[in-house]
């Protein structure tokens, strides 16, 4: 790796898998809502399968043919995933935020779509790729990983292109529920309690409890209905600060990460070997995360409380959750 460019890219990418896999953690314990678990997992899957090329000195040149495949399809196939995970947690917050709805995991119908989503998005787009890339023999090697090269358009078929498309309503409905938060920023809480030895109260969690000062009153609320004014969100408004900017942040690079493939295409080159944006952004995901979540004063504390837990006793010296 006498590369410094790759160099870089290595040790972000070894970063970001050791946060994204404390962040799956932490979305575990934060349950009932699944959907940035899911994105955490997926998000040190790509890592997993980017630091594959350390064992060849990341020269894929000297890589089997089915290795290289095998990590560009993987590779396609994660980012979907956390391009659908991400979009259900969008169209989460914002019925949490904007819409006020209370029944978010309770209601099987929901559970049902973003569970079927899930599955069906990423399975059939990398199918999709998948056909195209082997038909025309499009993927090759660049200088950090396998990818999806020439013909360039067939990276349009890719996540490059399929989860640019969703980022479209995507970006309605962050816009939305950013403008809630700012707009009545002084409806959510400012403080909460949490409770030694038990899961941080983080923002997954929250999405289930959308509970509200007189919730049980007879006032009637229609469907995207804005906050009445003696109405108090459920919610730490920094925990819904933290919500919208992950949409937002999440938004901006997957468009950026795409920005490359269509400059390509419309000139009608093959993509650069180089590391683009694209590269950046798949090793930086559990960063990102942790940036944003990891950081919240509530997982801090819970994750102090389970360092203590380590501190080897008379009593006993095994950690549990």
């Amino acid at each position: 790796m006498a590369n410094p460019v790759i160099t870089l890219l290595f040790s972000m990418d070894f970063i970001s898998l050791i946060l994204a896999i404390y962040m799956a953690i932490i979305f575990y314990k934060a349950k009932p809502n699944p959907m940035m678990f899911y994105f955490s997992l997926s998000a040190a899957v790509l890592n997993v399968l980017a630091l594959l090329g350390f064992a060849y000195n990341f020269d894929w040149h000297r890589a089997p043919l089915e290795m290289c495949y095998f990590q560009a399809i993987g590779i396609q196939f994660a980012t979907f995933l956390t391009g659908i995970c991400a979009f259900n947690f969008i169209i989460q917050v914002y019925r949490l935020l904007v819409l006020r709805e209370q029944t978010e995991i309770t209601s099987s119908k929901l559970i049902s779509y973003y569970n079927g989503l899930l599955i069906a998005y990423p399975i059939i787009g990398t199918a999709l790729v998948t056909v195209a890339a082997v038909k025309t023999n499009a993927i090759g090697v660049r200088d950090f990983k396998c990818d999806v090269i020439t013909p360039i358009w067939v990276r349009m078929l890719g996540y490059n292109g399929i989860n640019l498309l969703i980022s479209i309503p995507g970006t309605y409905f962050s816009a939305h529920s950013t403008i809630t938060v700012i707009r009545y920023l002084d409806q959510f809480k400012t403080s909460s309690t949490v409770t030694q030895g038990h899961a941080p109260m983080i923002e997954s969690k929250n999405i289930a409890k959308v509970a509200t000062d007189d919730s049980k009153s007879s006032l009637p609320r229609t469907p995207g209905s804005r906050t009445h004014p003696n109405k108090q969100y459920n919610i730490k408004r920094a925990a819904a600060i933290r919500m919208v900017f992950f949409t937002v942040v999440y938004l901006i690079t997957n468009i950026s990460a795409s920005i490359e493939t269509i400059v390509f295409v419309i000139a009608g080159k093959p993509l650069d070997p180089h590391p683009g944006g694209s590269d950046i952004v798949c090793v930086s995901l559990g960063i990102m995360l942790f940036l944003i979540f990891g950081t919240a004063d509530d997982v801090r504390k819970w994750t102090v409380e389970k360092l203590k837990e380590l501190k080897p006793s008379s009593s006993s010296r095994s950690f549990s959750f």
